[in-house]
């Protein structure tokens, strides 16, 4: 999806985003990932679990956070959400719940009805333009 809207840009490499990924999957690595400039490939553990939650941490560590957005998935979102709330307790929740999956049953944390209507639609540029106060008029830099 993300690569699909760089493309829409006119992007042949997308330079705006992080990848995270594991290693214990690089033999399924998609296609798309040669699209992006910047694929951080954390080390593989024996088991999935560990390999999985070595690279949430990477990516949780790696960065600081203002927002974060949660969409679809299954129980490895939530527990994503969690761990980003322990790390980054004061930054914002965006869950597009319309998309279903387990971020649908994230708690609330919006207390304006309106923004919590918008998480439930599908209305994803109203809700993120909401939440984030970005101006839809403003000048997007783009490198390519």
């Amino acid at each position: 999806m993300v690569y699909a809207a760089g493309r829409s840009f006119g992007l042949n490499t997308i330079e705006c985003v992080t990848i995270y990924q594991s290693a214990f999957f690089e033999d399924k690595f998609p296609l798309e990932n040669q699209g992006f400039a910047d694929i951080r490939i954390v080390a593989k553990e024996e088991e999935l679990k560990d390999s999985i939650l070595s690279m949430r941490r990477r990516m949780l560590e790696d960065n600081e956070f203002a927002v974060g957005i949660f969409i679809g998935g299954m129980k490895g979102i939530i527990d994503e959400y969690e761990m980003f709330r322990e790390k980054s307790p004061d930054a914002k929740v965006i869950a597009v719940r319309a998309g279903g999956g387990a971020t649908a049953t994230l708690p609330c944390t919006q207390s304006d009805p309106a923004i919590q209507a918008l998480e439930e639609s599908g209305d994803y540029f109203s809700l993120f333009n909401s939440i984030l106060g970005i101006d839809p008029n403003s000048e997007r830099i783009f490198s390519n």
